[in-house]
């Protein structure tokens, strides 16, 4: 008796539908012939046309009595063959079962939809993040497939069987060859989810590193956009001050820096962000942008005469940013 391995079968039949006969069925081990039919995996689908014997393919041949009755035949050279019809019943391959399976696998939420009928399965939403998790059968053959699948949002996760492909357009850490997850052992169907948890949280871990990176960033940018307005708004009053003659006032120490290097040691942050900041300004040269970057580049201005004169220049921008006067 063949060995059977179930995990070749869905691959061949994802390939190529083939009519399985009722000859094949009984030549396997009834452990497997009863999970393959109690489990749905096979689905009768009528009368065969031929039949395989001896490892030769022969044309059914088909007699009506006069009862009505149909009686099966095929030649073999020159003998006629009687076949019963239960001989002829012959099957196909239902990938029906393999959504809910890997659905419950996975512990997705959601019940599964079939996108395109026998090819493509939406089978619910994965993990925390709510990942869509795609099986897709033949995508490396079947461009309605792929097409579909160029749509799925950026987080989603795909099975893909069959004719396979290393172009779905997805981070390839998001892709799983299902016959890799799938393992027959002793007549058992397992699953292994493993390697898709690992892929999902080390992409999570990733992604908040990310958005921790970010979001320091976004602090970095906003202290030092605080930091030049309260700087040139202590040079503009001591400036204001000695125009009218009167004494200058000691500015605080945290605003007494003349340079880029001198504004990121009193902040205590590296140069590098200094200059990823000047970067974000001179994309939003229509907004405030402009004028955070006139007042980093005077950053080293001395003089009433100059420090007034970049005042009334930039007035109504710096209004927009908080620093006005009268």
């Amino acid at each position: 008796m063949p060995d059977f391995n179930f995990i070749s079968f869905l691959q061949d039949n994802a390939r190529f539908e083939q009519e399985i006969s009722t000859d094949w069925l009984e030549g396997q081990e009834g452990t497997v012939r009863e999970m393959l039919l109690a489990d749905g995996w096979l689905v009768l689908k009528g009368t065969a046309g031929s039949i395989w014997r001896d490892g030769n393919c022969h044309t059914v041949e088909t007699i009506i009595d006069e009862a009505g009755v149909p009686h099966y035949y095929y030649k073999d050279e020159d003998c006629v063959i009687w076949l019963t019809s239960e001989e002829l019943l012959c099957y196909y391959f239902s990938f029906a079962p393999l959504p809910d399976y890997l659905r419950g696998k996975l512990g997705c939420r959601g019940f599964a939809s079939e996108i395109f009928m026998n090819r493509l399965w939406n089978i619910g939403t994965y993990g925390q993040g709510a990942r869509d998790v795609y099986l897709a059968r033949n995508p490396g053959t079947d461009k309605a497939v792929m097409e579909r699948l160029r749509q799925a949002t950026p987080a989603s996760l795909v099975l893909q069987f069959g004719n396979t492909s290393a172009d779905v357009p997805l981070d390839s850490r998001q892709v799983f060859d299902l016959a890799g997850l799938l393992e027959w052992r002793d007549g058992c169907l397992s699953f292994n989810a493993s390697p898709i948890a690992a892929n999902v949280e080390a992409q999570q871990a990733e992604n908040q590193s990310k958005e921790r990176m970010v979001h320091a960033r976004t602090a970095h940018q906003d202290g030092i956009e605080m930091m030049l307005r309260g700087w040139f708004r202590a040079k503009y009053e001591n400036a204001k001050r000695c125009a009218r003659g009167e004494e200058a006032r000691g500015v605080q120490k945290r605003f007494a820096f003349c340079t880029q290097e001198g504004l990121a040691k009193a902040m205590r942050i590296s140069k590098a962000a200094v200059t990823r900041a000047k970067a974000k300004w001179e994309e939003d040269l229509f907004g405030s942008g402009r004028t955070y970057l006139e007042l980093i580049r005077n950053i080293d201005i001395e003089g009433t005469d100059a420090i007034l004169d970049l005042y009334w220049r930039l007035k109504p921008e710096l209004a927009k940013i908080g620093i006005e006067y009268e």
